[in-house]
């Protein structure tokens, strides 16, 4: 049995126990706001060549872009787009990376919403189309029935579901075996975790998908956050819209000032 691979997820750079950096994330966690579309998933170059010289000559070494993490604006209120949450295959060619991926929550998230619980959070479906890129048009080609593990050319990667205990998450594959376990993570923490269990017995490519898509889910996290998706209201709140929710407030605040005077004030 394999031993676990803790990879960890600080500012911009994925690495692992080796302060080098294997992944790169365009924006950082706490960068993030309701206006942010897009994150750009990077493989950082080989640090070592055969020789044992480092192949890194610049401070900021040349990136391989492998996906693009994407939120569309409004998610939550729309219908028109393949899922709140999606990755694109960013590879050129594409021969190192998997296609796009539908990362779709089992229920729609909710200003009222609150999580009494960890698990009364929705589990994500990773749902990968295999013949599928950033420049495939539609970017998630029409799918069929074809069994319980996938849809035609979609076919289930991944689901992170929500641990009973904590603010863990948990990742499985296809078969429903526990492939990784996160640590940490959200707005405000320095450093997320994700403790992959099953690394030796996962392709390249499939690791990477589970490293970008535990970054598109840490991004959910931020997301449901009610600053958040305030700001993210009011910018579709016609400004007339704003000006009557305040007068209708104001109005109310007057008519129980009204009413406590006309009662004869406190006793």
């Amino acid at each position: 049995m394999s031993q676990p691979t803790t990879y960890i997820l600080s500012g911009e750079r994925i690495t692992t126990s080796s302060p080098l950096p294997l992944y790169d994330i365009s924006k950082t966690l706490d960068s993030l706001t309701h206006r942010t579309t897009s994150i750009q998933f990077s493989r950082a170059p080989n640090p070592k060549l055969d020789d044992g010289t480092s192949s890194i000559t610049s401070s900021r070494p040349t990136y391989t872009p492998l996906y693009n993490l994407i939120h569309p604006p409004n998610a939550q209120y729309r219908t028109d787009i393949p899922s709140p949450f999606y990755l694109t295959n960013n590879s050129t060619p594409p021969t190192n990376s998997l296609g796009n991926i539908k990362f779709p929550p089992s229920f729609a998230p909710s200003l009222k919403k609150k999580y009494l619980l960890p698990f009364h959070k929705p589990t994500f479906t990773a749902l990968l189309n295999t013949r599928s890129t950033s420049t495939t048009s539609p970017l998630f080609p029409r799918e069929s029935e074809s069994g319980p593990k996938g849809k035609g050319d979609l076919k289930v990667l991944f689901v992170a579901k929500p641990s009973r205990i904590g603010k863990a998450w948990e990742w499985l594959d296809g078969e429903r075996r526990v492939v990784a376990k996160e640590e940490g993570g959200g707005k405000g923490e320095r450093e997320s975790r994700l403790v992959v269990i099953a690394k030796d017995a996962m392709k390249e490519e499939e690791l990477e998908a589970l490293l970008a898509l535990w970054v598109l889910r840490l991004w959910w996290d931020i997301s449901e956050e009610r600053d958040f998706q305030n700001e993210a209201m009011m910018e579709l709140t016609p400004p007339e819209a704003i000006v009557d929710m305040r007068m209708s407030k104001m109005n109310k605040r007057v008519g129980a000032l009204g009413g406590f005077a006309a009662a004869g004030g406190a006793c």
